[in-house]
Formats: structure tokens, sequence, C-alpha cells
């Protein structure tokens, strides 16, 4: 009898609710919010190109260049791509990278952001940074060192994928 009274108290219509709630809250779901800075594991990054010494169009490579970080923050501007299609990806790069530029889209590097960190050792990373565009990033963590600076962009350009624009 104590035994029913038990299991009719845990499937009672008040108890379930909160019973739900504690599994609920012990799987801890976590959703991706806009403040969330971290990008996803193994997530598509495009690094548009605007200066034809950053690629060899015959060999089909990137040079270190392309992803050498900007003097003034020490970061360097990538897109977060995944899901999307090339004519999307194309369609940020020359309607909103290269909208405010003098030098026209050469191409772009792809590369996953999962490899970034791996070939630096996780000296760098990918952070989430929205304030130009939801799908705007930037690779973050670079030495200070210019020689140190060039062989981890050496390592991100010899990974990376050319990728030209459509004719």
């Amino acid at each position: 009898m104590q035994e029913t009274k038990t299991m009719a108290n845990i499937f009672s219509v008040t108890a379930f609710p909160k019973l739900f709630s504690r599994i609920l809250n012990a799987l801890s779901f976590k959703r991706e919010s806009e403040d969330d800075l971290t990008i996803a594991h193994r997530e598509p990054i495009s690094r548009y190109i605007f200066n034809k010494r950053h690629f060899r169009r015959l060999k089909g490579t990137v040079e270190y260049g392309a992803f050498l970080p900007n003097p003034k923050n020490n970061e360097t501007s990538v897109f977060r791509v995944k899901g999307l299609s090339e004519d999307r990806i194309w369609n940020i790069g020359f309607n909103h990278v290269a909208k405010d530029r003098i030098e026209s889209l050469k191409s772009r590097a792809d590369i996953l952001s999962t490899d970034i960190s791996i070939l630096s050792d996780n000296v760098l990373s990918v952070v989430k940074e929205t304030s130009s565009h939801k799908l705007h990033a930037n690779i973050v963590g670079w030495p200070s060192e210019d020689h140190e600076q060039i062989m981890l962009a050496t390592e991100l350009a010899n990974e990376s994928k050319l990728v030209l624009p459509p004719k």
C-alpha cells in the first residue's frame, strides 16, 4: 500500500512538472545566444582576399599574406559561412565586405575553425564579432612578433582552399 502511494505521488499532476524541470536542468541544454562568442567545432570560415599577391591563381594556392592580422588591432577578419550557398558567400563578400573598399574582391580562402586552432597549437582562435555583420568573426590570439605571425599565417594559408569568384 505504501509503495502504491509513493508511485501515485511521483506521477501526480503537481509533481510531474517539477520532475520534468529537474530533468531538463540536469541535461543542461545550451542554446546559442547572440552573446555567445564561441564558434562551432569544424565551422567553415571564409577570408575574403583583395590583394592579388595573396593568392596564386594558376597554382590554386593561398599565400600567407591573406591571413596576416590587421596591425591596428592584431586580428584577422573572417566570416562564418556554415550552411550558406556559394552565391550567398560571394554576396556577403561583394555587397558587404567590398562595399567600402577601393580594391576589388579577388578571391577567398576557406578553412575550418578547428584547423585554425589545431595548426596554431591553440594559440589562435575564432571569435564572433557581429557589430558589422551577423556572420562576421575575427581570428584572435596572434603573437606580437612578425616572424611568428608569418609562420602561423603560412600554416593557415597552406591548409586553406582557394576559391575564385564566379565569372
